[in-house]
């Protein structure tokens, strides 16, 4: 009798914890299943830092505003992310939840038409809605509202246009449109009415677990077609650019390898047809010149965006920044601070030796950040990449100990 019992109690303990662990996987609806990938941008530009523990103090690394992360699970301070790192491999870490959610809370609702999507407010497209989708709205940021919506292997977490939600088309169900029927019809009809005979319909929808799945594979969710940027676009000196971070600076917007590795001929610097590696561009209507393929173009492309002319096409109104040639292995951290000081935003920096152009995108007290095509020293990439485009942020002396440092510089030229 005394061994049933102890097995009663030993069930019923059991079943508790089963319970418990039912509740609690129910109370967040955001962790991810291996079925479906999350992926989602931060919601602001900038970068992010990413942490190895949940109480968020001790730093492993950074995500980068131009990163796609995936998101593995979502707690109220915190989540556990998957991000990009150098070679094409991936790091997993831990976020504030404020980075990339308004809310852990949502409520739901079935998208009407065709939305578009944004990375994040006022960024870049990101794919669309479908009409049909089911779709989880977690708050408004400004004029845009955070939602997930359904993709091919999963969601996506993204912003559209407020003016883009759908307005309740019913009332709320929590006060009966007629009297109950089994109410008794001799007691007084000021009894309160309130108590409806359904949940209400505003109740986030989120905390059953989601079946939806996609119906068609949306095809806009993928990357837009490879001319156009997949990242949010470049904005210097408060010029926007046709180009984003981890954009290829290309005539196909793809990489281009095979040009790279058999190299290039005098043809390819001034004649477009000769190879994918862009020479010329087409800003507002406006067709500029280069003179030169991979990093040097691009950087006259962003004088170009910016002056409507560029140092090779119009050399007389740039000039060369006074003792900016410096000979290899001599630049200090202080004549580079001097330098990219008098030049500013936009100078374009050309080094010695193995020579590599990059335009200054800022510059601060302890040191500054440029862009570049085909550089190797990336924040958020490694390697040249075959053309494509990325930044780096440097203090005066972390610069003179880099590749590009040590080669010391041919000029420094900004306009006039």
């Amino acid at each position: 009798m005394t061994s049933t019992k102890n097995l009663n109690k030993r069930l019923i303990s059991a079943l508790a914890i089963v319970v418990s662990a039912m509740v609690i996987i129910a109370a967040f609806p955001t962790t991810a299943s291996a079925a479906s990938v999350r992926k989602c941008y931060t919601i602001s530009t900038g970068n992010t830092t990413v942490y190895s523990n949940t109480a968020l103090t001790k730093k492993i690394g950074t995500i980068f505003d131009s990163d796609e992360i995936t998101l593995v699970k979502a707690a109220e301070k915190y989540s556990k992310v998957t991000y990009p790192i150098a070679g094409g491999k991936t790091k997993t870490g831990y976020i504030k939840t404020s980075a990339i959610l308004l809310s852990i809370k949502s409520t739901s609702y079935i998208a009407s038409e065709k939305v578009t999507t944004y990375k994040r407010p006022g960024g870049a497209e990101y794919g669309y809605i479908s009409k049909g989708d089911k779709v989880l709205n977690f708050g408004v940021k400004g004029k845009y509202t955070q939602v997930r919506y359904p993709v091919s292997g999963g969601y996506k977490y993204a912003f559209i246009r407020t003016t883009s939600v759908p307005k309740p088309t019913t009332k709320p169900t929590t006060k009966p449109t007629t009297k109950p029927t089994t109410a008794p019809t001799k007691k007084p009809t000021t009894k309160p009415t309130t108590a409806p005979t359904k949940k209400a319909t505003t109740k986030p929808t989120q905390s059953k677990k989601t079946t939806t799945k996609p119906t068609t594979k949306p095809t806009s969710n993928k990357k837009p077609s490879s001319s156009k940027s997949t990242n949010d676009k470049i904005v210097l000196k408060g010029v926007t650019l046709g180009y984003g971070f981890g954009d290829y600076f290309t005539d196909n917007g793809k990489a281009c390898g095979s040009c790279h590795k058999k190299g290039h001929s005098n043809k390819a610097l001034t004649t477009e047809s000769a190879c994918n590696c862009k020479c010329t561009a087409t800003i507002n209507g406006k067709k500029y010149k280069f003179g030169g393929i991979q990093c040097i173009a691009f950087a006259r492309y962003c004088q170009s965006a910016l002056y409507k002319a560029n140092d090779i096409q119009n050399p007389s109104k740039f000039k060369i920044v006074s003792k900016s040639k410096v000979a290899p292995g001599k630049l200090t951290a202080a004549k580079m601070k001097t330098l990219v000081k008098k030049a500013g935003v936009g100078g374009h920096i050309r080094t010695q030796g193995n020579k590599h152009s990059m335009i200054i995108s800022k510059v601060t007290s302890s040191g500054f950040t440029v862009i570049q095509c085909n550089g190797s020293n990336n924040a958020n990439y490694s390697g040249h990449s075959n053309c494509r485009i990325g930044y780096t942020n440097y203090t005066w002396s972390s610069y003179v100990k880099s590749t590009y440092g040590k080669r010391g510089l041919a000029y420094i030229k900004v306009k006039r």
